[in-house]
């Protein structure tokens, strides 16, 4: 049996962007996904600059909890779309940021043996 492999074009990632962000800035939300354009060094090392379909689903995942985390609780995130071109690939998150909710204030109800004014030290909001 003889197998005859033609492997196909070579293609890096060398662009990576998103498409309808409004409030957010774009290069904040780039770096909160794992995916990441090629890099020589970085590439060799690290292996970057390789297209992943599995981490391209867990980078839409990564985008939408930042959406969420500031607030865009309507947020959509569209399926990465590749772009293909001289060797090069450019990926493009569609996105949707919706309405930006914020907390208007928080209230603790419940156990009154537990001192009020300590538990909302202990709660974070950014």
């Amino acid at each position: 049996m003889v197998f005859d492999v033609k492997e196909g074009e070579k293609y890096r990632i060398r662009k990576i962007k998103t498409q309808g962000l409004i409030n957010i800035d774009e290069d904040d939300l780039v770096d909160s996904i794992e995916t990441r354009p090629f890099s020589w060094w970085k590439s060799w090392l690290l292996g970057s600059g390789k297209l992943d379909p599995e981490m391209l689903q867990v980078d839409k995942a990564r985008i939408k909890q930042y959406l969420l985390d500031h607030g865009y609780v309507e947020s959509f995130v569209g399926e990465p779309v590749v772009e293909k071109k001289n060797g090069d690939i450019t990926l493009t998150f569609p996105v949707t940021e919706g309405r930006q909710y914020k907390v208007g204030s928080i209230s603790i109800i419940g156990d009154s043996s537990v001192k009020l004014g300590e538990k909302k030290d202990e709660l974070k909001s950014e």
